[in-house]
């Protein structure tokens, strides 16, 4: 069952982009979404064109999360973030349903990395910056325990790891047309182009006690529910 979403139209997005707006009135299912982003991601891990970083901790720097980011084109961008159907939708009704999803897109994703036919994974070192520090080998097993359901997030790219190993910042994606909400509210309706048009997952940091987030899940539901930013 799709999530109860009061008030959600596009009106600002029917001026600016018609046919952009008729997409996003005719977006799929939330299930559909999820099997559609986890095919496109097992298929970015076969072709070798998933981004891989391990990103250090603020107040750790042996404290390290995986970062995994791929490529989802400007149209699936759109119906993630913002089709009725999207995944922000799910929180807009509740952030018990937004974690919910979260938890069950993180869990297919995260089986199709523990399922790569090799041991280690090259991945570029980032320091609490999300600055570059060389490539180094991660373990698959790293990677997994890193993308602890419970503690992961799926979110927008803003600084996309190159294959020459730098780090490019994207277009911050949030001006334009937005998302009319209930009682006068309104979300950035956050768009990329499809170049632009990236998502990333990012674990758990693994510290000596164990998986952990610097940011309680819970608070990030709540305020992905109040205002549409993670």
């Amino acid at each position: 069952m799709e999530p109860y979403t009061p008030l959600w139209q596009f009106d600002e997005i029917v001026k600016d982009d018609p046919a952009r707006a008729s997409a996003l009135e005719a977006a799929p299912s939330s299930a559909a979404l999820a099997e559609a982003l986890t095919d496109t991601f097992s298929a970015a891990l076969t072709s070798g064109h998933v981004r891989f970083g391990l990103e250090e901790a603020r107040s750790n720097s042996n404290d390290v999360r995986a970062v995994l980011q791929f490529h989802v084109g400007a149209r699936m961008f759109d119906w993630f973030f913002n089709a009725r159907t999207g995944y922000r939708a799910q929180f807009c009704a509740s952030w018990e349903a937004g974690l919910a999803y979260n938890f069950a897109l993180i869990d297919a994703l995260r089986k199709h990395v523990r399922a790569l036919p090799y041991p280690t994974v090259t991945v570029r070192r980032l320091n609490e910056s999300f600055e570059d520090c060389g490539a180094i080998e991660a373990t698959v097993s790293q990677l997994v325990d890193s993308l602890e359901p419970h503690l992961s997030m799926v979110w927008v790219t803003s600084s996309l790891i190159q294959e020459s190993g730098r780090v490019a910042g994207l277009p911050f994606g949030r001006a334009g047309p937005r998302i009319l909400l209930e009682q006068g509210n309104t979300w950035a309706a956050i768009y990329q182009d499809d170049p632009e048009a990236w998502l990333e997952v990012k674990g758990a940091f693994l510290g000596i006690a164990g998986p952990y987030q610097s940011k309680d899940p819970i608070a990030r539901a709540k305020n992905l529910q109040r205002t549409g930013e993670a």
